[in-house]
């Protein structure tokens, strides 16, 4: 009879719960439906689990913030676009509706999904918005608290890779301390590159950062061909500083990378600003990627790469990509020709078949 009255308690107790975090408002920033600014509007919010700002799929911790988000009893949680809470309502909504859309392709591969993502938020006005990504773990510093949603799509997708990929073992990752300059730029176009793709899909639209990387967004439908017309380190930061939008905007970055493009040349170092830019070199690979999903369905090519991240072994780099990517495709002769001749086309190493 205890036991039974036990039980009961605990139900009632998480059917308040449930009842008070049912029907959750929020304020985000959106992309138009031209995808050309940001727009702020009200949103039904992902149901919270057990705390604010929690459910299955992610869960936001905050870093520095000086005011803390309190329940509302009214279950609308709006703040002006320059409060940093409007970040963590902005994180948690967009990392939710990300992980549910990339855990979606996950079940077609019969695979668990992705839960648990823990994502850590602090506040960095004066330069982009950026993200370093550990499995289970994102920790991301914004700009502005209305901060670009794709960029947090791009740390969720690496939080995917981490969860598809083989796990490296201890003699891999002391190997990969030893990489040369060439195979570190090509192993990072891979994952950085990777890792836009998605995003891209998921917003629908190419230009990865657009809105808060304005002028040097990572386009994944740019055209970039080796050993010419690859975007070098040099190119990118020129660009950026050069960039007027960007530079008003970041003046702390835009006057941090005239110093390190100066320090480099001083000591010896230009060769470095002559290396690849991974995160736009890798456009390589991903326009015919972006191309092929217009020409034969974005959710197949979606499950090209999700299919392939599993079998990929480290150090990765093209030569070893490529072959594992035609692999995958090989059952499908359209998308296998399209890709081979694009990858050929772009100076990827492709081997005979």
């Amino acid at each position: 009879m205890i036991y039974r009255l036990k039980n009961l308690l605990l139900l009632l107790l998480w059917l308040s719960t449930a009842d008070v975090y049912a029907d959750i408002r929020g304020c985000v920033a959106v992309p138009d439906k031209d995808a050309e600014k940001l727009e702020i509007t009200e949103v039904q919010l992902p149901e919270f689990k057990e705390r604010l700002f929690q459910n299955d799929l992610v869960e936001l911790q905050v870093s520095g913030f000086t005011q803390k988000i309190i329940e509302n009893p009214e279950n609308v949680y709006c703040y002006e676009p320059t409060d940093p809470r409007f970040a963590v309502v902005q994180a948690y909504y967009h990392a939710t509706q990300a992980l549910t859309y990339f855990n979606s392709l996950i079940d077609a591969l019969d695979t668990m999904p992705l839960e648990g993502l823990k994502i850590t938020l602090r506040e960095r006005p004066d330069k982009p918005t950026s993200g370093t990504t550990t499995p289970h773990k994102i920790y991301f510093k914004f700009g502005s608290p209305a901060f670009d949603p794709s960029v947090l799509a791009h740390e969720v997708a690496h939080a995917v890779q981490f969860h598809l990929a083989k796990a490296p073992s201890a003699e891999t990752l002391a190997l990969l301390y030893k990489l040369d300059d060439q195979e570190k730029g090509e192993r990072e176009a891979i994952w950085e590159g990777l890792a836009n793709l998605l995003a891209a899909f998921f917003m629908g639209f190419s230009q990865v950062g657009k809105f808060d990387y304005p002028g040097i967004p990572s386009d994944v439908n740019s055209f970039v061909r080796f050993p010419d017309l690859v975007p070098r380190h040099r190119n990118y930061l020129d660009t950026a500083i050069h960039t007027k939008a960007f530079a008003e905007r970041y003046p702390v970055q835009a006057a941090d990378w005239t110093n390190l493009i100066a320090d480099l040349e001083k000591k010896g170092k230009a060769d470095l600003l002559n290396q690849p830019m991974p995160y736009l070199a890798s456009a390589a690979f991903t326009q015919p990627l972006w191309l092929a999903a217009d020409q034969f369905g974005k959710q197949n090519i979606e499950h090209l790469l999700l299919k392939t991240l599993p079998a990929l072994n480290e150090p990765v780099h093209y030569k070893s990509f490529i072959r594992e990517l035609l692999k995958q495709a090989h059952p499908f002769e359209n998308i296998h020709s399209f890709l081979k001749q694009a990858f050929q086309i772009r100076g990827l190493p492709v081997e005979a078949s």
